[in-house]
């Protein structure tokens, strides 16, 4: 099943929480600074991937190709080419897992991949199958309001300013005091609001 066709499955993927964990417990510096960089944290965008990455990246992948049949070894790979920023790669490894079955994955990660996986398309270029993905992910989780912040990302790329408008004010008054889903992705949305007029720059003219 292709990931664009995931807004048919009541599973979903989570990247977000094993993106900056070593395999062997603890957090990851190494990933855990390049998430930082990606966010615009701790360094400028397009700063050369260093060694210390390629090194780490290759280890994952080796451990995903090592044990095919295990979505947890993709999941891994996945979250760590995305935080590196190669989201074509990532999704690759994203489709490993939806094609494994991702019903086998930790229930409380499942959120939080629909939300990964529709940001990466958004970042593609890929907003129809974000939108569809990230719709899903609403129905699925409906007290997971970062679903609803991302999906007016994607609609803001989209050039459908009052749709995003309303996704957010969705977001901000049916939030409940359980959900934390806002704050966990507190540092990506920041990021990619301090950017919304790039991203409306590179829209095309109508």
């Amino acid at each position: 099943m292709a990931v664009g066709e995931a807004a048919g499955n009541t599973c979903a993927y989570a990247v977000n929480r094993l993106r900056t964990r070593d395999p062997r417990g603890g957090k990851n510096p190494v990933l855990t600074r390049v998430v930082s960089k990606r966010r615009g944290e701790e360094a400028r965008m397009g700063e050369p991937e260093s060694e210390p990455v390629r090194r780490e990246l290759m280890t994952l992948r080796e451990r995903a190709e090592e044990e095919p049949d295990d979505p947890e070894g993709w999941y891994r790979l996945g979250g760590a080419l995305d935080s590196a920023g190669h989201e074509a790669e990532a999704m690759d490894a994203y489709q490993r897992v939806f094609d494994l079955g991702i019903e086998h994955l930790a229930e409380e990660d499942r959120p939080q991949l629909f939300v990964q996986t529709g940001s990466t398309l958004r970042n593609l270029g890929r907003l129809d199958e974000a939108r569809a993905l990230l719709e899903k992910g609403r129905i699925d989780f409906p007290e997971f309001q970062a679903m609803a912040a991302f999906l007016a990302l994607v609609e803001i790329s989209a050039g459908q300013d009052r749709r995003a408008i309303d996704l957010l004010f969705d977001a901000l008054l049916n939030r409940s005091e359980d959900d934390g889903s806002i704050r966990r992705f507190h540092r990506s949305l920041r990021w990619y609001a301090d950017h919304l007029d790039e991203d409306r720059q590179d829209r095309p003219e109508r």
